[in-house]
Protein backbone atom coordinates (compact mmCIF):
# COMPACT_ATOMS: atom_id res chain seq x y z
CA UNK A 1 0.00 0.00 0.00
CA UNK A 2 2.96 2.59 0.95
CA UNK A 3 4.84 1.48 -1.90
CA UNK A 4 1.94 1.26 -4.44
CA UNK A 5 2.70 5.06 -6.41
CA UNK A 6 5.67 6.40 -7.69
CA UNK A 7 6.63 9.25 -5.74
CA UNK A 8 6.00 12.94 -7.12
CA UNK A 9 8.55 15.92 -6.23
CA UNK A 10 8.79 19.23 -6.67
CA UNK A 11 4.90 18.94 -7.00
CA UNK A 12 3.12 21.83 -4.81
CA UNK A 13 -0.74 20.94 -4.12
CA UNK A 14 -3.13 24.07 -4.48
CA UNK A 15 -6.07 22.47 -3.28
CA UNK A 16 -7.35 19.63 -2.09
CA UNK A 17 -11.36 18.26 -2.70
CA UNK A 18 -12.70 15.28 -0.50
CA UNK A 19 -15.54 13.26 -1.61
CA UNK A 20 -17.69 9.83 -0.41
CA UNK A 21 -14.59 7.79 -2.58
CA UNK A 22 -11.32 9.62 -1.60
CA UNK A 23 -9.64 12.63 -2.48
CA UNK A 24 -8.44 14.58 -5.04
CA UNK A 25 -5.22 16.64 -4.92
CA UNK A 26 -4.98 19.18 -7.99
CA UNK A 27 -1.43 20.55 -8.43
CA UNK A 28 -1.90 22.28 -11.41
CA UNK A 29 -4.22 22.55 -14.79
CA UNK A 30 -4.98 18.82 -15.59
CA UNK A 31 -2.61 17.72 -12.89
CA UNK A 32 -5.03 15.84 -10.46
CA UNK A 33 -4.06 12.76 -8.39
CA UNK A 34 -6.54 10.50 -6.72
CA UNK A 35 -5.93 9.12 -3.42
CA UNK A 36 -7.85 7.63 -0.57
CA UNK A 37 -6.73 9.72 2.83
CA UNK A 38 -4.68 12.72 2.86
CA UNK A 39 -1.94 13.19 5.46
CA UNK A 40 -0.83 17.02 5.69
CA UNK A 41 2.42 17.69 7.15
CA UNK A 42 2.70 21.03 5.96
CA UNK A 43 3.70 22.83 8.85
CA UNK A 44 2.10 26.39 9.72
CA UNK A 45 1.26 26.93 6.10
CA UNK A 46 -0.77 23.61 6.14
CA UNK A 47 -3.31 23.41 3.00
CA UNK A 48 -5.82 21.81 4.79
CA UNK A 49 -5.88 24.16 7.81
CA UNK A 50 -6.05 26.89 5.63
CA UNK A 51 -9.06 25.12 3.62
CA UNK A 52 -11.04 24.30 6.85
CA UNK A 53 -10.19 27.57 9.26
CA UNK A 54 -8.87 25.13 11.80
CA UNK A 55 -6.23 27.35 13.40
CA UNK A 56 -6.23 28.12 17.03
CA UNK A 57 -4.14 31.14 18.88
CA UNK A 58 -5.59 30.76 22.21
CA UNK A 59 -2.45 29.28 24.06
CA UNK A 60 -0.65 30.30 27.03
CA UNK A 61 2.99 30.97 25.40
CA UNK A 62 3.70 33.80 23.56
CA UNK A 63 7.18 34.30 22.30
CA UNK A 64 9.00 35.00 18.75
CA UNK A 65 11.86 34.40 17.31
CA UNK A 66 15.46 35.21 15.63
CA UNK A 67 17.81 32.50 14.21
CA UNK A 68 20.72 32.22 11.80
CA UNK A 69 24.03 29.67 11.81
CA UNK A 70 26.83 31.31 12.78
CA UNK A 71 30.58 31.05 13.14
CA UNK A 72 33.41 31.85 15.76
CA UNK A 73 31.20 30.92 18.30
CA UNK A 74 33.69 29.13 21.40
CA UNK A 75 33.15 27.03 24.13
CA UNK A 76 30.86 28.98 26.64
CA UNK A 77 33.37 27.93 29.31
CA UNK A 78 36.05 29.37 27.63
CA UNK A 79 34.77 33.60 28.14
CA UNK A 80 32.98 32.70 31.67
CA UNK A 81 32.80 30.07 34.29
CA UNK A 82 35.48 27.17 33.66
CA UNK A 83 34.06 23.47 33.33
CA UNK A 84 35.93 23.21 36.67
CA UNK A 85 34.41 26.13 38.39
CA UNK A 86 31.14 25.28 37.15
CA UNK A 87 31.59 21.54 38.62
CA UNK A 88 30.20 19.88 34.92
CA UNK A 89 30.93 16.52 33.92
CA UNK A 90 31.56 17.66 30.19
CA UNK A 91 31.93 21.33 28.62
CA UNK A 92 28.29 22.44 28.24
CA UNK A 93 29.60 22.90 24.04
CA UNK A 94 28.93 19.17 24.25
CA UNK A 95 25.10 19.48 24.12
CA UNK A 96 22.58 22.66 23.49
CA UNK A 97 23.33 25.69 25.60
CA UNK A 98 20.54 27.30 26.98
CA UNK A 99 20.76 30.77 28.34
CA UNK A 100 17.31 31.55 30.45
CA UNK A 101 16.30 34.94 31.48
CA UNK A 102 13.46 37.09 32.49
CA UNK A 103 11.22 36.78 29.22
CA UNK A 104 12.98 34.82 27.10
CA UNK A 105 16.29 32.18 26.36
CA UNK A 106 18.57 31.49 24.42
CA UNK A 107 19.81 28.55 22.25
CA UNK A 108 23.63 27.56 21.32
CA UNK A 109 24.05 24.35 19.08
CA UNK A 110 27.66 23.75 18.21
CA UNK A 111 28.10 21.25 15.41
CA UNK A 112 31.74 21.49 15.90
CA UNK A 113 31.70 20.08 18.48
CA UNK A 114 33.62 16.33 18.74
CA UNK A 115 36.69 15.59 17.82
CA UNK A 116 35.78 14.32 14.27
CA UNK A 117 33.38 17.20 13.02
CA UNK A 118 33.29 18.58 9.33
CA UNK A 119 31.00 21.36 10.25
CA UNK A 120 32.09 24.22 11.51
CA UNK A 121 28.38 26.05 11.70
CA UNK A 122 27.01 26.73 15.33
CA UNK A 123 22.78 27.13 15.29
CA UNK A 124 21.99 30.32 17.40
CA UNK A 125 18.51 31.61 17.90
CA UNK A 126 16.73 34.36 20.24
CA UNK A 127 13.33 33.88 21.80
CA UNK A 128 11.39 36.51 23.84
CA UNK A 129 8.40 37.33 24.47
CA UNK A 130 6.68 40.12 22.72
CA UNK A 131 4.78 41.26 25.43
CA UNK A 132 7.63 41.87 27.53
CA UNK A 133 10.16 42.58 24.81
CA UNK A 134 8.43 44.29 21.93
CA UNK A 135 10.32 43.51 18.18
CA UNK A 136 12.43 46.82 17.40
CA UNK A 137 11.63 47.36 13.57
CA UNK A 138 13.82 49.96 13.58
CA UNK A 139 16.80 47.40 13.48
CA UNK A 140 17.48 44.36 11.54
CA UNK A 141 17.58 40.68 13.15
CA UNK A 142 20.81 40.73 13.25
CA UNK A 143 21.41 44.20 15.28
CA UNK A 144 18.86 43.46 17.58
CA UNK A 145 20.21 40.25 18.28
CA UNK A 146 23.94 41.92 19.37
CA UNK A 147 22.07 44.81 21.34
CA UNK A 148 19.95 42.34 22.74
CA UNK A 149 22.77 40.41 24.38
CA UNK A 150 24.46 42.69 25.38
CA UNK A 151 22.42 43.08 28.80
CA UNK A 152 24.32 39.66 29.51
CA UNK A 153 27.91 40.01 29.61
CA UNK A 154 28.90 36.61 29.23
CA UNK A 155 27.00 35.91 26.63
CA UNK A 156 28.05 39.10 24.95
CA UNK A 157 31.34 37.98 24.83
CA UNK A 158 30.47 34.16 23.39
CA UNK A 159 29.75 35.84 20.32
CA UNK A 160 31.84 38.59 20.32
CA UNK A 161 33.70 37.47 17.35
CA UNK A 162 30.87 35.45 16.02
CA UNK A 163 29.46 36.17 12.84
CA UNK A 164 26.34 34.81 10.54
CA UNK A 165 26.92 32.58 7.59
CA UNK A 166 23.06 32.66 6.84
CA UNK A 167 20.17 35.25 6.24
CA UNK A 168 18.54 35.73 10.15
CA UNK A 169 15.00 34.74 10.19
CA UNK A 170 13.07 36.79 12.17
CA UNK A 171 9.61 36.18 13.54
CA UNK A 172 6.00 37.44 15.01
CA UNK A 173 4.60 35.20 17.48
CA UNK A 174 5.11 31.59 16.19
CA UNK A 175 2.42 29.82 18.62
CA UNK A 176 -0.59 27.77 17.27
CA UNK A 177 -2.52 24.90 17.39
CA UNK A 178 -6.09 23.71 15.84
CA UNK A 179 -9.50 22.96 16.46
CA UNK A 180 -9.41 19.88 15.27
CA UNK A 181 -6.59 17.29 13.94
CA UNK A 182 -8.60 15.03 11.67
CA UNK A 183 -11.48 14.55 9.53
CA UNK A 184 -13.35 12.48 7.17
CA UNK A 185 -9.87 11.16 4.93
CA UNK A 186 -7.38 13.68 6.40
CA UNK A 187 -5.35 14.35 8.90
CA UNK A 188 -2.58 16.93 10.51
CA UNK A 189 0.53 15.90 11.57
CA UNK A 190 3.42 17.23 13.29
CA UNK A 191 3.56 20.92 13.02
CA UNK A 192 1.05 21.07 10.77
CA UNK A 193 -1.34 20.21 13.80
CA UNK A 194 0.42 23.18 16.04
CA UNK A 195 3.44 24.33 17.39
CA UNK A 196 4.65 26.10 20.98
CA UNK A 197 8.38 26.65 20.93
CA UNK A 198 11.96 24.79 20.42
CA UNK A 199 12.05 24.75 24.13
CA UNK A 200 12.20 21.29 25.13
CA UNK A 201 12.16 20.09 21.72
CA UNK A 202 8.86 18.67 22.05
CA UNK A 203 7.87 18.66 18.95
CA UNK A 204 10.31 15.70 17.75
CA UNK A 205 7.98 14.10 19.94
CA UNK A 206 4.74 14.86 19.46
CA UNK A 207 5.58 13.91 15.20
CA UNK A 208 7.42 10.66 16.38
CA UNK A 209 4.46 9.71 18.29
CA UNK A 210 1.48 10.99 15.94
CA UNK A 211 3.64 9.13 13.04
CA UNK A 212 3.01 5.88 14.99
CA UNK A 213 -0.60 6.30 15.84
CA UNK A 214 -1.54 7.47 12.18
CA UNK A 215 0.37 4.79 10.41
CA UNK A 216 -1.87 2.09 12.99
CA UNK A 217 -4.61 3.33 12.15
CA UNK A 218 -4.27 3.64 8.74
CA UNK A 219 -3.43 0.28 7.88
CA UNK A 220 -6.22 -0.79 9.47
CA UNK A 221 -8.43 1.28 7.61
CA UNK A 222 -6.68 0.05 4.32
CA UNK A 223 -8.11 -3.20 5.42
CA UNK A 224 -11.97 -2.52 6.16
CA UNK A 225 -12.33 0.80 4.17
CA UNK A 226 -13.64 3.18 7.06
CA UNK A 227 -11.68 6.29 6.63
CA UNK A 228 -13.99 8.19 8.92
CA UNK A 229 -13.14 11.03 11.41
CA UNK A 230 -14.39 8.75 14.14
CA UNK A 231 -11.69 6.21 12.98
CA UNK A 232 -8.74 8.65 13.62
CA UNK A 233 -9.49 10.34 16.79
CA UNK A 234 -7.20 9.16 18.93
CA UNK A 235 -4.78 10.75 17.12
CA UNK A 236 -6.39 14.02 17.54
CA UNK A 237 -7.09 13.50 21.12
CA UNK A 238 -2.95 12.64 21.53
CA UNK A 239 -2.15 15.41 19.43
CA UNK A 240 -4.30 17.82 21.21
CA UNK A 241 -3.35 16.72 24.73
CA UNK A 242 0.53 16.99 23.33
CA UNK A 243 0.01 20.64 22.42
CA UNK A 244 -1.49 22.25 25.77
CA UNK A 245 0.56 20.12 27.86
CA UNK A 246 3.67 21.67 26.59
CA UNK A 247 2.39 25.01 25.88
CA UNK A 248 1.40 25.03 29.71
CA UNK A 249 5.31 23.63 30.61
CA UNK A 250 6.54 26.31 28.47
CA UNK A 251 4.82 29.39 29.71
CA UNK A 252 5.19 28.49 33.04
CA UNK A 253 9.33 27.91 32.35
CA UNK A 254 9.31 31.50 31.09
CA UNK A 255 6.97 33.25 33.92
CA UNK A 256 9.91 31.55 36.16
CA UNK A 257 12.93 33.11 34.38
CA UNK A 258 11.71 36.15 36.15
CA UNK A 259 13.25 34.74 39.75
CA UNK A 260 16.08 32.27 39.66
CA UNK A 261 14.87 30.50 42.71
CA UNK A 262 11.56 30.25 41.15
CA UNK A 263 12.91 28.57 37.90
CA UNK A 264 15.04 26.27 40.13
CA UNK A 265 11.90 25.00 41.97
CA UNK A 266 10.12 24.92 38.90
CA UNK A 267 12.82 23.19 36.62
CA UNK A 268 12.22 20.01 39.10
CA UNK A 269 8.74 19.73 37.32
CA UNK A 270 10.34 19.72 33.74
CA UNK A 271 13.19 16.83 34.95
CA UNK A 272 10.46 15.08 36.75
CA UNK A 273 8.34 14.83 33.16
CA UNK A 274 11.85 14.48 30.67
CA UNK A 275 12.51 10.89 32.86
CA UNK A 276 8.79 9.88 33.30
CA UNK A 277 8.59 10.05 29.85
CA UNK A 278 11.50 7.66 29.80
CA UNK A 279 9.93 5.23 31.75
CA UNK A 280 7.12 4.59 29.74
CA UNK A 281 8.51 4.78 26.21
CA UNK A 282 10.75 2.24 28.00
CA UNK A 283 8.04 -0.07 29.20
CA UNK A 284 5.84 -0.09 26.19
CA UNK A 285 9.82 -1.44 23.93
CA UNK A 286 10.18 -3.39 26.45
CA UNK A 287 6.66 -5.40 26.15
CA UNK A 288 6.67 -5.46 22.78
CA UNK A 289 9.83 -7.25 22.87
CA UNK A 290 8.03 -9.91 25.73
CA UNK A 291 5.98 -12.05 22.63
CA UNK A 292 2.84 -13.59 24.17
CA UNK A 293 2.55 -11.11 27.13
CA UNK A 294 0.87 -8.16 25.18
CA UNK A 295 -0.39 -8.12 21.76
CA UNK A 296 0.03 -5.13 19.35
CA UNK A 297 -3.62 -3.69 20.20
CA UNK A 298 -2.69 -2.88 23.14
CA UNK A 299 0.49 -1.77 22.97
CA UNK A 300 -0.98 0.79 20.76
CA UNK A 301 -3.85 1.30 23.54
CA UNK A 302 -0.71 2.59 25.53
CA UNK A 303 0.82 4.70 22.97
CA UNK A 304 -2.66 6.58 22.80
CA UNK A 305 -2.69 7.12 25.92
CA UNK A 306 0.99 9.02 26.07
CA UNK A 307 1.24 12.69 26.35
CA UNK A 308 3.84 15.32 28.31
CA UNK A 309 5.54 12.97 31.36
CA UNK A 310 4.27 9.47 29.30
CA UNK A 311 0.29 10.18 30.12
CA UNK A 312 1.04 9.23 34.20
CA UNK A 313 -1.64 10.19 36.08
CA UNK A 314 -0.22 10.73 39.42
CA UNK A 315 2.05 13.19 37.17
CA UNK A 316 -0.82 14.82 35.59
CA UNK A 317 -1.96 16.09 39.68
CA UNK A 318 1.45 17.09 40.58
CA UNK A 319 2.14 18.80 37.44
CA UNK A 320 -1.35 20.71 38.02
CA UNK A 321 -0.28 21.15 41.29
CA UNK A 322 2.90 23.34 40.57
CA UNK A 323 1.75 24.96 37.31
CA UNK A 324 -1.71 26.29 39.43
CA UNK A 325 0.95 27.83 42.24
CA UNK A 326 3.37 29.25 39.30
CA UNK A 327 0.10 31.08 37.13
CA UNK A 328 -1.11 32.48 40.57
CA UNK A 329 2.37 34.31 41.05
CA UNK A 330 2.83 38.03 40.58
CA UNK A 331 6.88 37.88 39.82
CA UNK A 332 6.87 42.19 41.04
CA UNK A 333 6.02 40.79 44.81
CA UNK A 334 8.66 39.44 46.53
CA UNK A 335 6.62 37.79 48.81
CA UNK A 336 4.31 36.04 46.40
CA UNK A 337 7.69 34.92 45.05
CA UNK A 338 9.11 33.38 48.32
CA UNK A 339 5.52 31.67 49.16
CA UNK A 340 5.25 30.15 45.73
CA UNK A 341 8.70 28.46 46.05
CA UNK A 342 7.92 27.19 49.75
CA UNK A 343 4.81 25.82 48.21
CA UNK A 344 6.45 24.06 45.67
CA UNK A 345 9.58 22.51 47.98
CA UNK A 346 6.95 21.24 50.73
CA UNK A 347 5.11 19.88 48.29
CA UNK A 348 7.93 17.61 46.43
CA UNK A 349 9.04 16.75 49.69
CA UNK A 350 5.34 15.65 50.73
CA UNK A 351 5.46 13.33 47.70
CA UNK A 352 6.00 9.51 48.51
CA UNK A 353 9.25 8.32 47.94
CA UNK A 354 10.24 11.43 45.98
CA UNK A 355 11.98 13.60 49.51
CA UNK A 356 14.91 13.91 47.01
CA UNK A 357 13.09 16.41 45.18
CA UNK A 358 12.73 19.17 47.58
CA UNK A 359 16.87 18.98 47.62
CA UNK A 360 16.88 19.81 43.64
CA UNK A 361 14.89 23.01 44.40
Amino acid sequence: MLCSTEPQYCKTPLDIAFDADGVTITTGPEQHYRTAYSVDAGGFRSLLADKFDLRDFGLHTHSRSSFTHMINVPDFHEVSTSQKAANLPFSVAEGTLHHVFEGGWLWVIPFNNHAAFTNPLCSVGLMLDPRMHPPQNDLSAEEEFFAFIERFPSVAAQFRNARSVREWVRTGRIQYSSKQIVGDRWALLGHAAGFIDPLYSKGLYITLTSVSILAHHLLQAHHNGDYSRERFLPLEKTTLAYIHSNDRLVANSYTSWGTYQLWTAYSVLWLLGAYTELVKLFSIRIQSMEHGKINQQQLFDQLQQIKLAGGFADYDRVAHTIDTIIEAVDLTNAHQVATAVEQIQVFFTQLTGCHYLSRLC
